[in-house]
C-alpha cells in the first residue's frame, strides 16, 4: 500500500513539493486543529511497511514490525479511515476553503484504495490548484485506477506538456532536472510510450556522470505501468 508523501504535516508529499504556502491568518484555528488530529491518527497506526526504529546501544536501530499484531485491511484499519474521514470532514465544514484538508482527505483515500472517493476530492483539489501538474498526475493515476482511461490520458498528457515545457527552459545544472526527468519517464510509461520512454532514458543515462543516478535510471528502464501505479519503484511515490 502507497504511504503517501501527501500524508504529512502539511500533507505536502514531499516528494510532491507543492509551491504554495497558505498564510497562517488565514487558516481557521479549529479546522488546522482537526487536520492535525487527522494526522497523528494516520501516524499512529502500524502500516506493515513502515519501519520502526530504537535506540540500543546508543544506537538507532531497525525494529521489525510483528506482523501477527498488523491491522492493515481489518476492522480497526477500517476505524482508522472513518476517524479520519470523520476529522477532515469537520475541517471542511468549518472552512470549506481550507485546502491542506482535501489534501489530506485525498491522501488518505488513495491510500486506503477508496479511488472513487478520492477521484471527487482529487477535482476539488485542483480547483484550488488547476496548474499544478503534481497534483494532476496523483488525480489522474486515481482516475486510472476506477478505469476511466479517457480522463487519466487527457490529464496524464497535459502533464507531459508542463514537464516538457519546463525541461525546455531549464538549465541542465538545476538540481530539480533529474526529478522532472524521471518523472517524465513514468508519464510516458502510463501512456503506454514504451519506445519512447526507452529512447528517453538511453539518452538520460548516456549523459549522467553520477554512477548512482546512472543506476537508478537504468533500473527505471524496466518500470511498468503496475509498479507506478502501485508506488512501487524509483521516482516519486503517491
Amino acid at each position: 500500500m502507497k504511504r503517501l508523501i501527501l500524508a504529512i504535516p502539511l500533507h505536502i508529499f514531499m516528494l510532491f513539493s507543492i509551491k504554495y504556502s497558505y498564510s497562517q491568518a488565514h487558516i481557521n484555528p479549529e479546522a488546522r486543529k482537526l487536520n492535525d488530529s487527522a494526522y497523528r491518527v494516520w501516524r499512529d497506526f502500524p502500516f506493515p511497511t513502515q519501519k520502526l526504529h530504537k535506540f540500543k546501544d546508543g544506537k538507532l536501530v531497525e525494529v521489525p514490525l510483528d506482523t501477527t499484531k498488523d491491522k492493515y485491511f481489518t476492522t480497526d484499519s477500517a476505524a482508522v479511515y472513518k476517524r479520519l474521514m470523520s476529522l477532515l470532514d469537520q475541517a471542511l465544514k468549518i472552512d470549506s476553503n481550507y485546502w491542506v484538508a482535501y489534501w489530506s482527505k485525498f491522501s488518505y483515500q488513495s491510500q486506503w484504495k477508496k479511488h472513487v472517493e478520492a477521484v471527487k476530492t482529487g477535482e476539488k483539489l485542483l480547483k484550488f490548484f488547476p496548474n499544478e501538474s503534481m497534483i494532476k498526475l496523483a488525480v489522474a493515476e486515481q482516475y486510472d485506477d476506477i478505469g476511466d482511461t479517457t480522463v487519466a490520458k487527457k490529464y496524464y498528457n497535459e502533464v507531459l506538456t508542463v514537464f516538457n515545457k519546463a525541461l525546455d527552459t531549464m538549465s541542465i545544472n538545476n538540481r530539480n532536472r533529474s526529478l522532472i526527468e524521471w518523472q517524465k519517464a513514468d508519464v510516458l510509461i502510463l501512456l503506454h510510450q514504451s519506445e519512447n520512454v526507452q529512447s528517453f532514458l538511453k539518452k538520460l543515462y548516456d549523459k549522467e556522470t553520477d554512477d548512482l543516478n546512472k543506476r537508478t535510471i537504468k533500473a527505471m528502464m524496466n518500470r511498468t505501468r503496475a509498479e507506478i501505479l502501485s508506488g512501487k519503484g524509483f521516482g516519486i511515490t503517491y
